[in-house]
């Protein structure tokens, strides 16, 4: 239970996705960082996915062992291309 002087209210997010060339994003960071209604501007380069391990073998659910914790570095470096 919380104290009535602490209000709660719901948070709302907002993801987009777009290219563009690397100069615009600065200025737009900029423009969100004037925006007061914003608190964390961030912008994250996303990165393409070349295949999935789990058309090679069975996926792997729950903890993550030690040899299954090998095997999502190598899965990692082999499936997803940074942009």
């Amino acid at each position: 239970m919380l104290p009535s002087s602490i209000s709660v209210s719901a948070n709302s997010y907002l993801v987009m996705h777009f290219e563009s060339p690397i100069t615009p994003l600065r200025s737009l960071v900029e423009e969100l960082k004037l925006d007061l209604d914003i608190i964390r501007p961030r912008l994250l380069r996303a990165e393409e996915l070349s295949g999935r391990p789990c058309d090679e073998r069975a996926c792997d659910f729950g903890e993550l062992t030690k040899e299954n914790r090998e095997r999502l570095k190598q899965d990692v470096k082999k499936f997803v291309r940074k942009l």
